[in-house]
C-alpha cells in the first residue's frame, strides 16, 4: 500500500515539493496552526487525498472535518478556506489535462490511479507497479465508502475486549518477568543447593545471629542403589523422567487450596528459598525455577540434587545423612525396605520417621512399596518377601550398620565467617541464607585426625597440648577449619588467631626465591656444618651433614646448614620479599634464622601460600561464604574469586617437583599415602611444636600441633604428617 511506502518516498517528495512553489506556498497558508511544517503537511494532505477517497472540493472540505484526519494532518482546527486552494494545486499536479475527472466514480478512479501514476513518476520512476496501483485505489474507494460511517456496537465491543487482553497479557507477562528476574541463575542453583548452610539475621549494632545449620553430605546418584531411585521417583512423582518439570493438574490444585501435588522438581525449587509460604508468588517463583531448572539439567542431575538437600526429619538433610541417622549405614548401603521408608519420609518427616513414629513408618513403608508395584519397578512377589522380613521388625533391627552422622565442630568456622558476613554490607533486621564452602566430610576427618593425635599427646602425660587444622581449595575455599581440641572448652582459633612458628615449612619463601634468581632443582648447595659467632649452628633435623647436595636433596632432608648458606648468597631481603609477595602479612625477622622458619606466623596465611603451586601460580584470598541468599531466593550477594599472580609457571612446575620430592622420599615419607602429594614438614627447636602443609591438585591442609604449657612433651613431624595422611586417606574412601 501507498501507506507503507511513505516514509520511503519521504526523501523524494521533499525534492519534488523543492521544485513545485505555488504549492509549497499553498501547504504553507494550510499548516498555520498545524504542529506540522509545510512540507510533512504536503506531504500528509497527499497520502491523505490518496487513501481516503478522489479529491473532489466536497470531500477535501468534509475529509478536513473529521477529527481522525486532522489529527493525521496534524492541524488543532479546521481551515476549510485553505482547502480550495490546496486542493487546486494538487489537481494541478497530478490532473493538468483531465478536468473530468471530478465527475463519476469511475471517472475519480481514474484520476485516482492517474494522480498515483504521476506520484510515483516524480518520485521514484518505475517505483509502482500496475498491481499496486490496483491495491492503492481499491483501498481509496473502500475508504471512501466508510466516510462519516461509524463502527457497529459489536465491533466496538471487540476491539474494546482486544484491547483489554492485549493489556492483561503484558501486564501479567511484565509481572511474571519480574518474577523471573528475581530468581537464582541455574548454574548458581547447583552450587547451592547441596551446599552447607546457615540461616542468619544481621542485628543493628552489627551482631549476626546463626540459626538453622544445614551440613549435607553430597553422593552421586550414580553410587545410590537403583531400588531407591525407584521408590523416590514411584512415590514421589510417577511421571518424573517425562513431564518438563511442572504437573498442571497439581498446580491448579495448590492454586485452589492449600496444599496440591507437586513434581521432584518443584520440591527442589523449594529447598532454595527460606521462607516457606504459602502465597500465590511463592508458587509462581517454585514453578519458573521449575522450568529453569528443567532447561539447564538433565533428569538425573535433578534427582541428584534434590535428594542430596531434602530434609527427612530429627534435622538430616539429604540421603546420606538420613541414612547414616536411622540405619547406620551409608546411603549406598540402604536396602529395599529401608529406602521404601526413606521415600515414603519425604512428604512429612518429621511424623513418618521411625524415631518418633515406628508405626506410621512401617505403614508408610509397606505403601511405598505399593506404589513401585503399581509403577512396575518392583515385582509383587518381591514386595510380599520384603515386607514379611522387615515389616516387623524393632526400631534397633531396622538399624543394620553402626555409622553415624557427623557431629561437625563448626564453631570456629561459624566466628571466622562472622567477620566476613560484617564486611559485606548488608543492612541489618533481615533474615537471610548464607551458604559455605565447608566440606561436612572433610570437617568431621580433619576433627578426627586433630583429636586423634591430641589423646596420643594426653597419654603422653600432656592433656594440654594444643592442635588445629585448615583444609582449602586451590581457590582459597576454606573445606575444614579445627582451631583447636574442643571448641567447647575454648572458642580460641590456632588457625586464624595464633601466631605459630613454621618452622622449616617457611623454607618454601627461601626456594622458590631461589628458583626466581636461577637456581635450579639439581643445582648444588653447601650442607657443610656452620659456625655462627663461634659456634656450630644451626644442626640439621637428623644430625648429619652430607657436603654439596643437590637443592632436591637440600629439600627432600630439610638441611638447615643448606638453608642459611642459600639465604646468606640470595640476601635475606629477597626471602623476606617472597614470603610477603605470597601473602605473609606478619612481621619478619630479618636474621639468619629467618629461612629456619622462626619468625611466627599465621597458619591460615601459610596454608594460603602453599595454595599458590595448585592454583597455577596465583596466591588466593582464603574465603568460607560463596553466597547469601534473601528469603526470595534471590543473590544478594556471589563470592567473586579473588586472587594474586605470584610466581611464573616454571617456577611452580619446579617447586611442586622438590616438595613432591620431600613426600617422596624425604622428610615428609609418612604422608606419601598416594601418588602426586607433596608437602613440607616442620619441626621447631627442642620438638616444641611441628606441622605439615600437604597440597595435590585439589586441596592444600595444614596440621600443626604443639605441646602445652609446662611439659616437655616431643612433639615431631611425623605426628602432624600421619594426621594428615589419615585425613587424606578418609576423605578419598568416599
Amino acid at each position: 500500500m501507498i501507506a507503507d511506502d511513505a516514509a520511503f518516498l519521504q526523501q523524494r517528495l521533499d525534492q519534488l515539493l523543492g521544485r513545485e512553489r505555488r504549492l509549497v506556498r499553498a501547504a504553507a497558508r494550510a499548516c498555520r496552526g498545524s504542529r506540522h511544517g509545510p512540507l510533512e503537511t504536503l506531504l500528509r494532505l497527499k497520502l491523505g487525498e490518496l487513501l481516503l477517497g478522489p479529491p473532489a472540493r466536497a470531500g477535501f472540505r468534509a475529509l478536513l472535518r473529521q477529527p481522525l484526519f486532522r489529527a493525521f494532518v496534524g492541524r488543532r482546527c479546521p481551515a476549510e478556506r485553505h482547502a480550495e486552494d490546496v486542493h487546486d494545486e494538487l489537481e494541478r499536479v497530478f490532473a493538468k489535462d483531465e478536468p473530468q475527472i471530478l465527475l463519476g466514480a469511475v471517472a475519480a478512479d481514474k484520476y485516482l490511479r492517474f494522480g498515483l501514476r504521476q506520484l510515483a513518476a516524480s518520485v521514484v520512476p518505475g517505483f509502482l507497479s500496475e498491481a499496486r496501483l490496483d491495491a492503492s485505489v481499491a483501498r481509496g474507494r473502500l475508504l471512501a465508502e466508510r466516510q462519516g460511517s461509524r463502527p457497529s456496537v459489536p465491533r466496538r465491543f471487540l476491539r474494546v475486549a482486544l484491547r483489554v487482553a492485549l493489556l492483561l497479557v503484558v501486564a501479567v507477562a511484565g509481572f511474571l518477568g519480574w518474577v523471573y528476574q528475581a530468581l537464582p541463575s541455574s548454574q548458581q542453583v547447583a552450587l547451592i543447593v547441596d551446599r552447607p548452610s546457615y540461616e542468619v539475621t544481621l542485628a543493628d549494632d552489627g551482631g549476626i545471629a546463626f540459626h538453622a545449620p544445614v551440613f549435607p553430605v553430597p553422593v552421586g546418584l550414580d553410587t545410590l542403589p537403583q531400588h531407591l531411585i525407584d521408590a523416590v521417583v514411584a512415590n514421589e512423582d510417577r511421571w518424573f523422567w517425562r513431564h518438563p518439570g511442572v504437573d498442571p493438574v497439581g498446580i491448579a490444585r495448590g492454586l485452589l487450596r492449600q496444599g496440591g501435588t507437586s513434581t521432584l522438581t518443584q520440591q527442589l525449587a523449594k529447598l532454595v528459598f527460606l521462607e516457606s509460604d504459602q502465597t500465590l508468588i511463592r508458587k509462581l517463583r517454585d514453578v519458573l525455577l521449575a522450568f529453569k531448572l528443567e532447561l539447564a539439567f538433565d533428569k538425573r542431575q535433578l534427582l541428584e540434587l534434590y535428594l542430596n538437600r531434602a530434609p527427612f526429619g530429627n534435622g538430616t538433610y539429604g540421603v546420606e545423612q538420613a541414612a547414616r541417622f536411622y540405619f547406620g549405614v551409608r546411603a549406598r548401603q540402604l536396602n529395599l525396605y529401608q529406602s521404601a521408608m526413606l521415600a515414603k519420609m519425604l512428604p512429612a518427616p518429621e511424623a513418618r520417621n521411625p524415631d518418633d513414629d515406628l508405626a506410621a513408618a512401617r505403614r508408610f513403608a509397606a505403601l511405598a512399596l505399593d506404589g513401585m508395584v503399581a509403577a512396575g519397578s518392583l515385582a509383587p512377589a518381591q514386595r510380599d518377601r520384603t515386607v514379611a522380613e522387615w515389616g516387623k521388625r524393632s526400631r534397633q533391627q531396622l538399624r543394620t550398620g553402626e555409622r553415624a552422622v557427623p557431629r561437625l565442630e563448626h564453631g570456629w568456622f561459624r566466628d571466622w565467617i562472622a567477620g566476613e558476613i560484617a564486611g559485606l554490607g548488608i543492612e541489618p533486621g533481615q533474615r537471610l541464607r548464607v551458604i559455605v564452602t565447608l566440606d561436612p566430610l572433610a570437617q568431621l576427618y580433619a576433627q578426627v585426625s586433630v583429636r586423634g593425635v591430641l589423646g596420643d599427646l594426653a597419654g603422653q602425660g600432656d592433656p594440654e597440648a594444643l592442635g588445629g587444622a585448615l583444609a582449602l581449595r586451590p581457590d582459597g575455599a576454606v573445606t575444614a577449619m579445627v582451631g583447636g581440641g574442643s571448641y567447647a572448652r575454648s572458642q580460641w582459633n590456632n588457625v586464624t588467631q595464633a601466631l605459630v612458628t613454621p618452622s622449616s615449612t617457611f623454607k618454601l619463601f627461601l626456594y622458590l626465591a631461589a628458583l626466581e634468581a636461577g637456581y635450579t632443582p639439581d643445582e648444588t648447595v653447601d650442607d657443610t656444618p656452620l659456625r655462627i659467632d663461634g659456634k656450630p649452628w644451626p644442626a640439621n633435623f637428623d644430625g648429619r651433614h652430607r657436603g654439596r647436595i643437590p637443592l632436591r636433596t637440600a629439600v627432600e632432608q630439610s638441611s638447615n646448614a643448606a638453608a642459611v648458606r642459600l639465604a646468606r648468597a640470595l640476601g635475606l631481603e629477597r626471602v623476606a620479599e617472597m614470603a610477603t609477595r605470597l601473602g605473609i602479612t606478619t612481621p619478619l625477622r630479618l636474621d639468619l634464622s629467618l629461612p629456619l622458619g622462626a619468625s611466627e606466623v599465621k597458619l591460615v596465611e601459610l596454608t594460603a601460600a602453599y595454595a599458590t603451586l595448585a592454583h597455577q601460580g596465583r596466591t588466593p584470598r582464603p574465603f568460607g561464604v560463596l553466597a547469601v541468599q534473601s528469603g526470595t531466593g534471590a543473590i544478594r550477594y556471589w563470592h567473586a574469586a579473588a586472587s594474586t599472580a605470584t610466581l611464573t609457571p616454571p617456577r611452580v612446575a619446579m617447586m611442586r617437583s622438590l616438595l613432591r620430592s620431600a613426600v617422596a622420599a624425604g622428610t615428609g615419607r609418612r604422608a606419601n599415602v598416594a601418588p602426586g602429594i607433596m608437602g613440607k614438614t616442620g619441626t621447631a627447636q627442642d620438638d616444641r611444636s611441628a606441622l605439615f602443609v600437604g597440597l595435590t591438585d585439589a586441596q592444600v591442609a595444614t596440621f600443626w600441633f604443639a605441646r602445652g604449657s609446662g611439659t616437655a612433651t616431643a612433639v615431631e613431624s611425623p605426628l602432624a604428617t600421619g594426621a594428615y595422611a589419615r585425613f587424606y586417606l578418609n576423605l578419598n574412601e568416599r
